[in-house]
């Protein structure tokens, strides 16, 4: 778990308006999720310049006072850390939780468990409870090899919500899955399920794609080779590989895919031969091997700028 702190959070946020020192130090933790104990101490500091009460040696007692009756929590070892989420910034620097934060980590935890069940209601109640939290609640590894497990199933919204919540993880927040080969195993089984776009479910295959594509797996290639041939509108599945998420793999294969695109010309698959064309363009900019700006195209195979022969 993942106590979330805002970085914009200063001590213009603490409360001093007549409010006495516990309430005060509560409602700020309430606010942040956590903090270092050395910036708590300072902000309160700076927050009462030259009050009474406000020394750093008030602070610390008072603080002591706090976590003693159980009203906070400080977190110190590594394993603690881990539980909470939290990345430790040096080896000495210990943290403040409040009650409130522990009391959604407990919650959350309880939650994930049920993940473990096989009963599908459960599983997806289970997720949008995860969602409901996660601004205040992060997951682990650990946890996100749970979802993988259970994308193990036909149940397609079942998927789409999890794929949903491991791409969050995976490609915005940079978290992985402890089990990466069985991440990477699972997804390639799933994209056999669902090779072509599914109505209702728009980016389920398009978030399987980004996320193989993340991984540098081959099966991204065949699948794109796949979707040039197969695919009667190609607009639809243009953004699948329009992406940094695959644009490495894209450029690796640059001459198995030069020489694809040929192959569709001269077989008369102009509009393929564009596809491959323009993906190539964008993987080759992606990767910074030309200065060249990226194509603005409206999704409209049609309506591609003319500055660029492909």
């Amino acid at each position: 778990m993942n106590l979330r702190t805002n970085n914009k959070v200063n001590n213009s946020n603490i409360n001093k308006n007549e409010v006495d020192f516990d309430t005060e130090v509560l409602n700020y933790l309430d606010l942040i999720g956590y903090i270092r104990r050395r910036q708590l101490v300072n902000d309160l500091m700076s927050a009462h310049k030259g009050e009474r009460g406000y020394s750093q040696k008030s602070i610390d007692r008072k603080l002591g006072i706090l976590v003693k009756t159980g009203q906070v929590l400080i977190l110190k070892n590594p394993e603690e850390l881990e539980r909470y989420g939290i990345d430790r910034e040096d080896g000495k620097a210990s943290y403040f939780v409040s009650k409130l934060s522990s009391e959604i980590k407990t919650h959350i935890d309880n939650v994930i468990d049920i993940l473990k069940s096989e009963n599908e209601i459960d599983i997806k109640e289970a997720l949008i409870e995860i969602e409901n939290y996660e601004q205040s609640y992060a997951l682990t590894p650990s946890h996100l090899d749970l979802l993988v497990e259970n994308l193990n199933t036909e149940n397609t919204d079942l998927v789409d919500h999890l794929l949903r919540i491991l791409y969050k993880y995976v490609i915005d927040i940079g978290r992985e899955p402890a089990n990466k080969e069985a991440f990477t195993q699972m997804l390639k089984r799933v994209l056999m399920r669902y090779p072509s776009p599914i109505k209702g479910y728009i980016n389920l295959r398009t978030g399987l794609i980004h996320l193989l594509g993340y991984y540098e797996d081959e099966i991204v290639i065949n699948q794109l080779r796949a979707d040039a041939k197969t695919i009667s509108n190609l607009d639809t599945v243009m953004n699948d590989y329009r992406t940094k998420c695959t644009a490495s793999i894209i450029e690796k294969h640059r001459t198995d895919l030069f020489d694809f695109k040929r192959e569709l010309k001269k077989q008369g698959n102009d509009e393929a031969a564009k596809f491959i064309g323009v993906i190539r363009y964008d993987a080759i900019t992606q990767c910074g091997l030309n200065d060249r700006k990226m194509l603005l195209l409206d999704n409209n195979m049609k309506e591609w700028q003319n500055e660029v022969d492909f």
